[in-house]
């Protein structure tokens, strides 16, 4: 199986992504996954379980048999034929380094895009649906978002992680170039995860994701169907100028690595 994984920030791409590579007939691209939850909590396991460490000192071989635990955790993950596979998920960012043990050929896409806007996309999100969660005031949800263990601030964190380990096989895939050049965008993800080219669609993508978006009172829907095109987004008109320079203030790495100033 050719397996790799899609992650990097909430409402960048990532599920425009997949439905791009749905239109492969040889790729299976997930909805969002717990996968990466899952992974980590055996690799926990088999870390702190006193079983486990006796095995490791008394069976040989006891390691290379705890990797391929957690590589056939991952290849039979996800009940597909395709030779494929892409899994999207956000925890993939803080779980790289395990990914890379169990399947070092892995490709790790990670979709970025800048904070500021990704702080506007969920700000008019919640205008549009505010009689859920009504309180709380802008400043207080924004900071609270691009925290540490934030929406925003967390995935964040994961590609900042990302940057400093330099593993092989990790593309980034800014939201701006991959609207505005799809085609460039997919040939070098085709590159990086070893695929065969394909004439995509961008004329006419249709949604595959089967997350429930109710869950979260549909504020934040899985579509990224209809043309690829540039979106001129923007971010003042909803998230003033003292929000934004302190979010490019607590990610300077991230913000100097992609350009955002």
């Amino acid at each position: 199986m050719n397996f790799n994984v899609i992650t990097g920030l909430p409402r960048s791409g990532s599920t425009l992504l997949c439905n791009l590579l749905n239109q492969r007939p040889d790729t299976y691209a997930s909805s969002t996954s717990a996968l990466p939850q899952v992974a980590n909590g055996i690799a926990t396991v088999l870390t702190n379980s006193p079983e486990e460490t006796s095995r490791l000192a008394n069976i040989p071989g006891t390691d290379e048999h705890h990797v391929r635990i957690v590589r056939n955790l991952i290849e039979g993950w996800h009940d597909t034929d395709k030779p494929v596979v892409f899994d999207k998920s956000r925890g993939w960012a803080r779980n790289a380094l395990l990914l890379h043990s169990a399947i070092p050929d892995a490709g790790i896409i990670v979709t970025v895009r800048d904070p500021r806007e990704v702080l506007a996309s969920i700000e008019r999100r919640n205008r549009e649906t505010g009689v859920y969660e009504p309180g709380g005031d802008l400043f207080a949800r924004c900071n609270t978002q691009v925290a540490e263990n934030g929406l925003v601030g967390g995935p964040i964190g994961g590609v900042e992680d990302l940057i400093r380990r330099k593993l092989p096989n990790v593309e980034f895939v800014t939201y701006d170039q991959f609207v505005a050049a799809p085609a460039r965008t997919m040939a070098t993800i085709e590159k990086v995860c070893g695929l065969e080219p394909h004439e995509y669609d961008f004329d006419n993508v249709e949604s595959t994701a089967t997350d429930a978006d109710v869950v979260y009172r549909n504020k934040f829907p899985h579509k990224g169907s209809g043309p690829v095109k540039p979106v001129d987004s923007g971010w003042s008109d909803v998230i003033p100028d003292d929000i934004a320079q302190g979010t490019l203030a607590r990610w300077p790495l991230f913000c100097s690595t992609f350009g955002y100033r």
